[in-house]
């Protein structure tokens, strides 16, 4: 088991270039950098961890990534309240990794939304799905963090895909539809 402390200077390297990734898929606008990004996960991230410790590098990138999504989300967020709605912070990049049936436009904060719902619906699955997308883990890396099987990983990575897929093709009528269902 090892400190965000001991391990954050070996991992640097990593979490900069997922996190540049992220910002490659973000607006061309954008006004994060990646290394504030990544500067704002550790704090974020040092702030809980008193005594949170890492099982392996891949365990510390996975969990950085769902703090990475989350500044991000807190970023977006910021802007949209201060535009009042105008504008679109759009992710395609990320939403081709999800699946190749969604459309392209969907707003971060869409997507924060959806993986809330599967979050809501399956837990680990959402976990799995984060480490995949945001911390760029491959299948064997996140059944390492995790401690998982491979199978189990790839279980739950099919059936997040699926799920959000689901989740980002509906548009906002058929959500209303639902609701009103309900």
């Amino acid at each position: 088991m090892r400190r965000l402390s001991d391990c954050f200077g070996s991992v640097y390297p990593q979490l900069r270039a997922m996190a540049a990734t992220m910002m490659r898929r973000e607006r061309a606008s954008h006004t994060l950098q990646p290394t504030a990004v990544v500067s704002e996960a550790f704090l974020r991230l040092a702030s809980r961890e008193a005594e949170e410790t890492f099982a392996s590098e891949a365990h510390l990138l996975a969990y950085a990534a769902t703090t990475m999504r989350s500044v991000l989300v807190d970023h977006a967020r910021r802007r949209m309240s201060k535009k009042r709605g105008h504008g679109s912070s759009t992710d395609t990049g990320l939403v081709e990794l999800l699946s190749s049936n969604t459309g392209p436009g969907i707003d971060l904060l869409e997507i924060d939304d959806a993986l809330k719902a599967l979050e809501a619906a399956d837990a680990r699955a959402a976990r799995v799905v984060e480490a995949r997308v945001f911390a760029g883990l491959t299948i064997e890396e996140v059944a390492e963090a995790m401690d998982l099987s491979l199978s189990s990983v790839s279980r739950d990575w099919r059936f997040g895909r699926a799920f959000l897929a689901g989740q980002l093709s509906e548009d906002g009528a058929a959500t209303d539809d639902a609701e009103n269902a309900a």
